[in-house]
């Protein structure tokens, strides 16, 4: 909680350095928790491209209802960074600067069971996050997930429509709300509608909060997508798919909200045998404000979004 009077000088200061390590605390709550991937252990399934005979145009369905093999693993590491953002604490008239940087990673080891049945493994992740106020110490603090470890089975809707999430019996931690694996974050961005090379569409801005994981509610905004071509990722074939995002919303986080702004442009590469991104990389800014009484906090900066999914033999692990 912002303080209602101000201390003396340096009071004020170790305050505001103490603010500023809560407010990086939520914001490394964002996610609650190389080279080209390879194919393996799952069925390949239907390309899923087309030419149109009048226009010979080549066309591509990016979502669809195909169901990788009983026992494949597919494993998909994601993770974003914050970097050497700019950090502004105002109280009044005072005022208090310095930088921040936050990494944010989560891995998840997906394996298809029968009946359409998932279990999640939640592997290795967490944050780091480092603040520097102006004249004062750097301070670095790590947080692992709370998840790590955790099995989770993922039950299929009676209708379809989702999943009912359970955690294995014996896992001390809970779900967040929101949680949802992350081999079908990327999904809401796309349709099952057939889309032309060059074609532009819009996703729903909720698409980019699922993207990036529990917390994000972004309600504002436009996503523009389009198919800029059809490449290769590991021997698959992919459509590759340029983004344009910009969007706003809320992180919300253990009864704490920032209000958020995010503009990212990148790529996305779609496997079109298992509708799967199986690589991505957005880059762009962020801001994260946050306003009680006649005090503000405010945080400014890069932020980079990395995404890499593979399909794995069904004995594999997390490293």
């Amino acid at each position: 909680m912002l303080p209602l009077t101000l201390p003396p000088h340096a009071a004020r200061r170790a305050a505001c350095l103490r603010r500023t390590l809560a407010l990086a605390g939520s914001a490394a709550l964002l996610v609650a928790c190389g080279g080209d991937p390879e194919p393996g252990g799952a069925s390949s399934g239907p390309v899923t491209t087309r030419t149109e005979d009048s226009t010979s145009t080549l066309t591509m369905q990016l979502r669809g209802e195909f169901q990788p093999e009983v026992g494949a693993v597919l494993k998909v590491e994601q993770s974003y960074r914050i970097e050497d953002a700019r950090f502004l604490g105002r109280i009044g008239e005072a005022e208090t600067t310095g930088r921040m940087s936050l990494e944010a990673t989560e891995n998840h080891l997906v394996q298809y069971l029968e009946g359409g049945v998932r279990e999640i493994t939640i592997g290795p992740g967490g944050t780091v996050t480092t603040t520097r106020m102006d004249g004062a110490d750097e301070v670095r603090e790590e947080r692992e997930s709370p998840l790590e470890g955790a099995v989770v089975t993922a039950v299929p809707d009676a209708g379809g429509d989702g999943f009912q999430y359970r955690l294995r019996s014996g896992t001390q931690a809970e779900l967040p709300a929101g949680f949802e694996p992350a081999d079908l974050r990327a999904d809401a961005l796309y349709t099952e509608q057939w889309r032309e090379v060059g074609e532009v569409w819009q996703a729903p801005p909720e698409a980019v909060g699922q993207l990036l994981g529990p917390g994000f509610q972004l309600d504002e905004g436009d996503v523009r997508l389009r198919v800029k071509g059809h490449t290769q990722r590991g021997g698959q074939p992919c459509a590759e798919v340029v983004a344009d995002i910009r969007v706003s919303g809320a992180f919300r986080s253990d009864g704490a909200e920032q209000e958020v702004s995010l503009r990212m442009e990148g790529k996305l590469y779609r496997s079109l045998h298992h509708f799967e991104d199986l690589e991505a990389e957005l880059e762009g800014s962020i801001e994260i404000r946050e306003s009680k009484g006649d005090g503000e906090v405010r945080i400014e900066g890069p932020i980079t979004f990395r995404r890499l999914a593979s399909y794995l033999s069904d004995d594999a692990e997390i490293d």
